[in-house]
């Protein structure tokens, strides 16, 4: 959900893609994901494709080409000048990537659920299950990053489709980028121990009416926490 966002992002954590041939803008978007991932490019910093291309030591044009289908994926936008900022996130665009995630893991929910017994990834989650229940005995949010993470791949993996599964590596790259320096720390972990199980058991029960029910509960849970971690939602009033 949301929580898994709290991680910092790895140069792995953008979307899959197809083999390409070795060429100087593949050199430079490996070189440009593991800026970010060290965190030495943050949401709102501007930059030049000149100071790019010194870094990297290559020229302007494969660090030009490679920054515009780094755009694609909305981690960047062209500025005038030959200059590019690190875009941060808005409310809009917040809840726009939310109902991107509501289409794609309501579907992979009812695809879990119509899934053949003895399916291994039913056993999969099953195990997630397990995990989440030994966890919030002894919970540690860094262990539970880990484990929101593998709880989606493996819910968006029954879908069997890659293009959901590559259009939603998208959306959860660019979420967890912006908010890798917010702290969600044990507040979303608490609202993840508790939905996540939720979703497996009715997966698991073949209720497909629960299921949707508890992923729609988990994914406004999310989206609040997302909206505040980000810096344009407001915290909830205490109970």
């Amino acid at each position: 959900g949301g929580t898994v966002a709290a991680r910092a992002l790895r140069a792995a954590d953008r979307p899959p893609r197809g083999e390409e041939p070795a060429s100087r803008r593949a050199a430079f978007e490996e070189f440009f994901y593991a800026k970010l991932a060290r965190g030495e490019l943050r949401p709102g910093d501007v930059f030049s494709e000149l100071q790019l291309a010194h870094e990297a030591e290559l020229n302007t044009v494969p660090v030009r080409e490679g920054l515009l289908a780094i755009a694609r994926t909305g981690l960047v936008a062209k500025e005038p000048r030959r200059r590019w900022t690190v875009v941060r996130l808005d409310a809009r665009m917040v809840d726009e990537l939310f109902e991107l995630r509501e289409l794609f893991e309501l579907h992979a929910v009812r695809a879990a659920v119509a899934l053949p017994d003895g399916d291994p990834l039913l056993d999969q989650l099953r195990g997630i299950l397990d995990e989440h229940a030994a966890l919030a005995r002894r919970p540690r949010v860094a262990d539970f990053l880990r484990l929101d993470e593998r709880f989606h791949r493996t819910l968006l993996a029954c879908a069997r489709n890659r293009y959901v599964a590559e259009q939603f590596a998208t959306i959860s790259m660019l979420i967890r980028f912006q908010l890798a320096e917010n702290q969600v720390g044990e507040r979303g972990m608490r609202l993840g121990l508790a939905a996540h199980p939720q979703v497996i058991r009715a997966v698991l029960a073949r209720d497909v009416a629960g299921a949707e029910r508890a992923m729609r509960e988990h994914l406004g849970g999310a989206h609040g926490i997302t909206l505040l971690a980000a810096g344009v939602g407001q915290p909830a009033s205490p109970e």
